[in-house]
């Protein structure tokens, strides 16, 4: 039987398709305010009665509302086995687009079936007014612990700033003329129940999608709440003069409000909403500031046709002082997040350069300090120390006296030296000494001393603490281990080595070392 042959796979196409999604979702997302938009120019065409147009734009809202109802108690279901943080936030939601789905299905039954508006309130109105006041609840539960460390004053700030730029814009626009249109106290509650819940819903958009970490679901939420705030607002404003018409652009944004919010329930967190903001960074970061604008904008359109309130005028003041309060923040959270950064540059550059052992320079900031003295001719000592029979002391006492020994070497190899010196421990048992010279002439001079104060150091017996040693394997050869430690040393005077570079001095220190090494042994196996 001959080996069968492998199976050429088929080409790949042409560009990548993986990082593609498929277009029916999108698709589907924007059939429902499609249909919402064109119900009344086919009316229109088809010469049917205004009904059609109306019935085809409620129930349209009415199926967008009851699904995303069904969706969001499926996805607080499954939190809730799973255990998700976000859990609290769904089931919140839920209820919240259970009252809009039921109060939409009240208005749909008076507008299609009865033919009227209803009462001035109903349970429509309880219904709507339910999902007004809990959606910016469950935004906020949905977005609980993605506020930036150290910036929630920041957020609060910013809040209150979004919050009184939108009033000022409502009440000029709005509230002002509900309040001089009132017949009574409940009639205006109810009216200006819709642009209060509205300005709320939007600042918590605006700020949560300005000022905190975003996952694909919440930026979807803040989305439907925006959406939902300006329909809700155009809805009252073009209600108290009389001009709204069932169906059209209104009850389109109505829908595609309700329909972000069914997709906030399908998606899941993901890092795609936190790398958009990061390329859209700045624009993120003047949102907040955008309300004040439009307020300031309307102030000055209002003044241009007539007088404006004091109370506007104050208002937006107080508002300009605290984003210069909230400016003044930023100033000093910067000065803070600088002098932490400085700190943690200065240790990490301390522990890039010491040994975590003995606390000396390691084998890098030696040669950094070596190579730079040489560049500058500057006369200099170098010295190499090697610990002989080091390993036996690991093989019989245990790594724990063989670090201990090392810690006790490098205190002594401190007490010898200057405190200019760079004393280093290069690995394992080997260290090293670099001392700096009055000038040439004295360089032979400091080499003999630096070299008999190191002998000398090293050469007495060390004794480590009883807490150390009974640690470990405790016998007859542990004290003879100890005593038989000595060291090697080699010194070198940069005015010995012809050119006297980095390279050279350590070769010469190291050759000395070697030397005194292989002649102490040499002496040990003739004894």
């Amino acid at each position: 039987m001959g080996i069968p042959t492998q199976r050429r796979l088929p080409d790949a196409p042409v560009g990548d398709r993986r990082g593609r999604r498929p277009a029916w979702p999108w698709l589907l997302a924007a059939l429902p305010v499609v249909l919402v938009l064109l119900g009344e120019p086919v009316r229109r065409v088809l010469g049917l009665p205004p009904v059609v147009a109306t019935a085809v734009g409620d129930l349209t809202q009415c199926a967008v509302a009851v699904t995303a109802t069904v969706v969001c108690t499926l996805r607080a279901r499954a939190g809730h086995r799973r255990r998700e943080a976000g859990t609290p936030g769904w089931a919140l939601l839920s209820v919240a687009l259970a009252g809009f789905a039921g109060g939409q299905s009240v208005w749909a039954y008076h507008q299609v079936v009865l033919g009227d508006a209803g009462p001035s309130f109903s349970l429509a109105e309880v219904g709507f007014l339910l999902y007004a006041v809990l959606a910016p609840l469950a935004l906020l539960l949905l977005a609980r612990g993605s506020t930036h460390a150290g910036s929630w004053v920041r957020t609060m700030l910013d809040g209150v700033v979004v919050a009184g730029a939108l009033a000022v814009v409502s009440w000029l626009l709005v509230l002002q003329a509900l309040v001089a249109q009132a017949e009574s106290f409940a009639a205006l509650a109810l009216a200006a129940a819709y642009p209060i819940s509205d300005a709320v819903a939007l600042t918590v958009a605006i700020t949560l999608v300005a000022r905190t970490r975003l996952t694909a679901p919440v930026a979807a939420l803040a989305v439907g709440a925006a959406l939902m705030a300006v329909a809700d607002s155009t809805y009252v404003y073009v209600g108290a003069t009389g001009a709204y018409d069932p169906g059209g652009l209104l009850d389109a944004t109505w829908t595609a409000a309700l329909v972000a919010v069914t997709a906030a329930c399908l998606l899941r967190p993901g890092r795609a909403v936190t790398e958009r903001r990061l390329r859209g960074g700045l624009l993120l970061q003047l949102l907040p500031y955008l309300p004040l604008a439009l307020a300031l904008a309307v102030v000055a359109g209002v003044a241009a046709g007539g007088e404006v309130s004091a109370g506007a005028v104050v208002a937006l003041g107080g508002l300009g002082g605290l984003v210069l309060v909230r400016q003044w923040l930023v100033v000093v959270d910067n000065a803070r997040l600088t002098q932490q950064l400085r700190a943690q540059a200065s240790a990490l550059a301390t522990l890039a350069y010491t040994d975590p052992l003995t606390g000396l320079a390691n084998r890098a900031a030696f040669t950094e300090a070596l190579e730079r003295t040489t560049a500058s001719r500057t006369p200099l000592v170098a010295a190499f120390c090697d610990l002989d029979r080091f390993k036996a002391v690991n093989d019989v006492c245990g790594h724990a006296v063989g670090d201990a020994l090392l810690v006790a070497v490098a205190a002594r190899l401190r007490e010898v030296v200057r405190a200019d010196d760079v004393v280093a421990r290069l690995g394992g048992d080997e260290f090293a000494v670099l001392a700096v010279t009055a000038d040439a002439e004295d360089e032979a001079a400091c080499a003999a001393a630096l070299r008999s104060r190191l002998v000398t150091a090293l050469s007495v017996p060390f004794d480590l603490p009883a807490d150390v040693t009974t640690s470990t394997t405790v016998d007859a050869r542990r004290d003879a281990v100890l005593q038989a430690v000595s060291a090697s040393v080699g010194v070198v005077a940069s005015a010995e080595v012809p050119g006297g570079d980095a390279d050279a001095l350590l070769q010469e220190a190291d050759r000395r070392m070697y030397t005194q090494k292989r002649g102490r042994r040499a002496a040990v196996a003739a004894g």
